[in-house]
């Protein structure tokens, strides 16, 4: 357990510090920051949960339900996560770099603000 703490410790964005807790929800390892789709998506998980289980339940526990317990459990809608915001380095159909001066400026913004540099350096 105490190396978990020590390598999220020292490799992530200090999901420890409880002075600085960010107001918008974080990626730990990489300090990005979520899309209102991804944090909207993430922050609904438990509340579909709920609603999945209680189903199962209905269907399956209760007597008389429609379903028997060991048939097949149907999947669900993954979640948006961080893997699927828009990348910021990807390859064309010709293995060409693609680069986009948009999201790299969002990260560069990003890590700036998290290891507290000079904005006025960063985007000079």
């Amino acid at each position: 357990m105490q190396s978990v703490i020590d390598f999220i410790t020292e490799n992530c964005e200090k999901p420890f510090d409880m002075d600085s807790i960010p107001s918008e929800l974080v990626n730990i390892s990489s300090g990005q920051i979520a899309s209102k789709p991804v944090e909207q998506s993430l922050t609904s998980i438990p509340e579909k949960g709920t609603v999945i289980l209680d189903k199962f339940i209905a269907q399956r526990l209760v007597e008389g339900g429609e379903k028997d317990f060991w048939d097949a459990v149907p999947k669900f809608a993954m979640a948006t996560t961080f893997g699927s915001m828009k990348k910021a380095l990807s390859f064309d159909k010709d293995k060409k770099l693609v680069l986009d001066p948009e999201m790299l400026f969002h990260r560069l913004l990003c890590v700036a603000r998290h290891r507290e540099i000079n904005l006025k350096e960063v985007l000079s």
